[in-house]
């Protein structure tokens, strides 16, 4: 009896709303993967405070259009039904010890665009180079990467170092007699020698040791959340799991002056000069693309976003990140 009420009350969550020309707008809640997230979980406090807090986030409506369908007191109606039953669900958890399911690692998650996406890039450490491949800036959507692999997986929250990771990242390099690494190659490698930000020494010594504290041993199919080098991303609700870092080889003018048009523009050479942010995609006249959010704010682009076609040769590299 409760999987068919859960199953009807998510069917009825999960709104999409789209204009008749089929411009697509940041307007889909995505209330399964918190389902997917929490459900073999033991659920902590925080973890019901923070949910509700991306709950009430949800409730105001933008769109990227200039048409716009007023969902807001469906939300509210959806936000009053949907704290009630995970309130129950709280409670149970919180009187029964669930051990988490390794077969969530391998689920998709559905579509996420939540209403108002807000990505400080600054605060997550991503910057944008201007003139050639910041070896250092795909480190943060690696530690957001595993840090939220291994809270979905075991419900904890860790703090991975971010010296340790370089320092890492640097000897493999090393090893591979190539200064560049990408976040595929680091994962396969280094994984293993991952340590805390609070057991972290600043000695002399060999700092890219193992951490007791963190098993990232069990991580096994940490493949399936990196998308990273291993071909191109579809529109498969399937497929697309969340926000993705895209490395972008392009003429930023291009961004800085847009026109609100689908750009096609071709790679600029094989070195990254921009990233962006797929926060999801859209169609129109039967051309598809994807939305990206800008790391130069909401001056570029249109409100901080601009329309790139899925065929474009621009994007060198996707990198999942989960937050």
């Amino acid at each position: 009896m409760y999987s068919k009420i859960f199953t009807i009350f998510f069917s009825l969550l999960v709104i999409r709303v789209f204009s008749n020309n089929e411009k697509i707008r940041i307007s889909e809640i995505s209330w399964g993967k918190y389902l997917s997230m929490y459900s073999d979980l033991e659920i902590k406090e925080d973890s019901y405070i923070n949910f509700k807090n991306n709950i009430d986030r949800a409730t105001k409506y933008e769109s990227v259009t200039k048409t716009s369908v007023n969902v807001t007191p469906f939300l509210h109606i959806a936000d009053h039904l949907f704290t009630n039953i995970f309130t129950a669900a709280h409670n149970y958890y919180k009187k029964v010890e669930v051990t988490p399911s390794k077969s969530k690692i391998t689920s998709s998650l559905p579509l996420i665009i939540p209403n108002n996406f807000q990505f400080s890039w600054i605060e997550k450490g991503i910057v944008t180079s201007n003139n050639n491949y910041n070896f250092e800036s795909w480190i943060y959507p690696v530690k957001n990467l595993i840090e939220s692999i291994y809270y979905i997986t075991y419900g904890y929250n860790i703090n991975l170092d971010m010296m340790n990771i370089l320092k890492c990242s640097n000897e493999q390099a090393q090893v591979e007699n190539d200064y560049f690494i990408s976040p595929y190659h680091f994962l396969q490698f280094s994984i293993n020698n991952l340590i805390l930000s609070s057991d972290y020494k600043r000695t002399q010594g060999n700092i890219c040791i193992s951490s007791s504290k963190f098993d990232s041993n069990e991580l096994t199919d940490i493949d399936n959340f990196l998308i990273g080098n291993v071909g191109k991303i579809t529109t498969d609700v399937n497929i697309y799991r969340g926000p993705i870092v895209v490395e972008l080889s392009l003429d930023q003018n291009k961004i800085k002056y847009y026109d609100e048009s689908i750009l096609k523009i071709e790679r600029l050479n094989e070195t990254a000069n921009y990233y962006g942010l797929i926060v999801g995609y859209g169609k129109e006249n039967d051309e598809s693309y994807w939305l990206i959010q800008t790391s130069f704010g909401s001056s570029w682009g249109i409100n901080g976003c601009f329309k790139l076609s899925i065929d474009s040769t621009s994007i060198l590299t996707y990198y999942q990140i989960i937050f």
